[in-house]
Parts: C-alpha cells; structure tokens; sequence
C-alpha cells in the first residue's frame, strides 16, 4: 500500500467551536458593513459588547463542560493580582487599538467606527500573531514546539507575505508613517498576550472560564460609562469630534435602525465572547487564528476595489500551513509527524498498557480501552484464552 503524505490529525467535533468563531465575526463584519444607517456610535456598539461578555454567564447553564478538579488554593492576594493583571492587558490592548484606528486612518469619517487591526488586517499580521503566541507560549504556558511547528510557521509567514505583496498591501502600509507601524505592531504583541494570559489562567491557575470572560467586560463597561458620563456632561455643542458624533446619532438615525442594530450587536458579539472563550478553554491560543485567517479572507473579498483575485492562491495554502501548525493535518513523511500530540498520546498509552515498539497494529488494537485503566478484551482472545485453559485441565485430568 502506498503511504500517504497526509494524514488527517486529531479530529473531534470541538473543533466546530473555533470555525464557529470564525463565522460569528464573519457575520459581525458583514453586518458593521451592511446594516443600512448612515452614522455609528461607538459608545452604544461598545455598551453591546459588554452586555454580550456578561450574558457568557449563561454558558455553563448551556454548555457543560467538567473544569479541572485539580483546583489549587489561592489566595484572595493573588485572585485580586492575577484579575488585575487580565483587565490590564484587555485594557492597554483596547487602548492601543483606538491608536490604531486613528493613526491608520481607520476610523471611518462617514460610520465613525473603530476597527480591531487584528480582524482587518493584512494577512502578515497573522503570520507575526502566529510567532508571537508561540514564544508567549514557550515561556508563559511550557508548551513545546516541533519540526512541522516551525515549518508550519515559516510557510505560513511567506505566504502572507506573498498575499500582501499580490494586493499592494506594503505601499499603503508605507503611506500611514512610522508610527501607524509600529502601534500596529504593539497591538499584534498586546494581543498575543492577552490571549496567552487568558489561556494561562484557564490551564494552569483553573480559573471557570465564564469569569475569565466577564472580568474585562466590567472593565469596559466601567471606561465606557466614564466616556458616556463625559459626553453628557460636555453636551451637543462640544468642539470634540467623538462627542458630536454621539448626538448626531440619535438625531440622524431612525429609531427602529438603532434598536434593530444594537440586539444584533448583543447577538453578534454573544456568540463572538461564547465562541472566543470556548475555543481558549479546549484549544491552545493558536486556534484563534483559523477565526482571523477566514474573517480577513472575507473582508478582502468585501472590499470592492480588489481585482488580484490570484492572491486566492496564497491564502490558500496560507489556510493549510496552519491546519498543519495546529495538527488537524500531519505530515506522514520524513518523520515530520512524530511528535504531533496525537502521537504522543499513543506512544504514551502504549507505555502505560506495556506495549513495546515491535507490536504491530493489530496487537494494539486488540484491547479496547474503556476508560483508563480498564480493558476489554476482543471476542477472539478470549475464545483462544478459554480453548488454552480447557487444554490445559484436559491435561491435567489425564
């Protein structure tokens, strides 16, 4: 038989949460691009993000999953130091993608809308999100990295590269300055941060996963009720610009178009929070990506002005390298994937069952596992057991 070059790695139905992440912000961008009104408003479209983080208390009313019973004691101290530190990043991450928006240029004059440069930019940008979590990851989380690891990466890297070179993506990262440059950089890094940090709270400090989700969501519902205490106080005739456009909502916009948009807001971002959170608590941070990689392949097909329809084939095997950086796909030559964690875990229940490396497949598969430690034996082993055992008291009768 020949030997496939591919294989299909470690399957489960989980892994629909992190492609359900990634059609949730598909529809979200889809929605922030069509929904029929001719201004936004930022502190509203904000309260509606807080309102979904804290409507992820119903989840484990919902989705139950068994948290970790290994739970260890920790002190008020450091529960308070190890929140403060969560709402921290969200913060100084939220900051420096509102620095984004208006040193890029992103902030759109007619909606007055902020966007997440993680979710609208270029295909590079994952590429470096990629590296970043991996070395977050190796210091924060002790996760180990391997051959088609790297490879994945590197390819994955290149291909974005070529992408953004395809769509002319560098000639208008040159046009924003030096400075648009290297915010964006700061918000690639903040990011893969917060993220790790969120995962290594979940992981290795077992904290339930809805609390990790809600904690900054109170952190924003506090800063923009601060600005909203603000914008009120300053009236409709303030000079600022932001504060303007708040007023000018409510005044150019139909009622029904601003009820209508705020529940599919609460909606849309619900299940972004449910699905972002869910995917930390199985998958390693890594998994955010395949929500970033779709939902920015959408937004260029968006956007009207793209004619290198060519660049399809870049995002392409972009896509596969990090199927096969997240081990959905192996690498069945040279090796490569013997130390994918599908592989680990047979070598390691071989070890534990006393199987050597001289068994072959069939030996291994003539015991089914009930749980650990249990084992059922096949029909056929214990027809042969009991035809040894009646030999042997024949034997011993004669």
């Amino acid at each position: 038989m020949v030997k496939k070059i591919l294989i299909l790695g470690d399957i489960n139905k989980k892994l629909l949460i992190p492609v359900l992440l990634a059609v949730s912000q598909i529809l979200y961008n889809i929605h922030n691009v069509k929904f029929p009104e001719k201004v936004s408003n930022q502190v509203v479209e904000t309260y509606t993000m807080c309102i979904a983080k804290f409507l992820t208390l119903i989840i484990p009313k919902i989705y139950k999953v068994p948290l970790n019973e290994d739970n260890i004691e920790i002190s008020k101290g450091k529960k308070c130091l190890h929140y403060f530190l969560l709402c921290l990043f969200y913060f100084v991450n939220a900051i420096l993608i509102l620095a984004s928006s208006v040193f890029n240029k992103k902030f759109d004059e007619a909606k007055e809308h902020i966007k997440n440069p993680n979710v609208t930019g270029d295909f590079f940008k994952t590429g470096l999100k990629m590296i970043f979590i991996a070395v977050i990851s190796i210091f924060l989380l002790k996760y180990k990295y391997f051959i088609h690891n790297y490879i994945a990466i590197a390819a994955f890297f290149l291909f974005g590269l070529f992408s953004d070179m395809l769509l002319d993506v560098f000639t208008k990262i040159l046009e924003m300055g030096t400075a648009s440059i290297i915010i964006d950089l700061v918000v690639t890094i903040t990011d893969s941060v917060n993220l790790c940090y969120q995962k290594y709270m979940l992981e290795k400090l077992y904290y339930p996963y809805w609390n990790v989700a809600i904690a900054p969501g109170i952190l924003l519902f506090l800063m923009n009720t601060v600005t909203l205490i603000l914008i009120l106080i300053s009236g409709g005739d303030s000079e600022i610009r932001f504060f303007k456009a708040f007023y000018q909502y409510f005044s150019n916009t139909n009622i029904g178009i601003i009820i209508g948009k705020f529940l599919i807001n609460v909606i849309l971002n619900f299940f972004i929070s449910t699905f972002s959170i869910l995917t930390l608590f199985h998958f390693s941070p890594d998994f955010i990506l395949i929500s970033l990689q779709l939902s920015k392949f959408v937004n260029v097909f968006m956007d009207r002005n793209t004619k290198q329809y060519y660049f399809i084939i870049c995002v392409v095997l972009q896509f596969f390298c990090l199927l096969i950086y997240l081990e959905i796909i192996e690498l069945n030559f040279c090796n490569l994937n013997k130390n994918t964690r599908r592989n680990i875990q047979i070598r390691g229940k071989d070890e534990l069952l006393g199987n050597n490396d001289n068994d072959t497949e069939s030996d291994r598969k003539s015991n089914i596992e009930l749980s650990e430690g249990y084992l059922l034996k096949n029909e056929g082993e214990k027809d042969e057991e009991a035809s040894d055992k009646d030999r042997k008291l024949s034997e011993v009768s004669l």
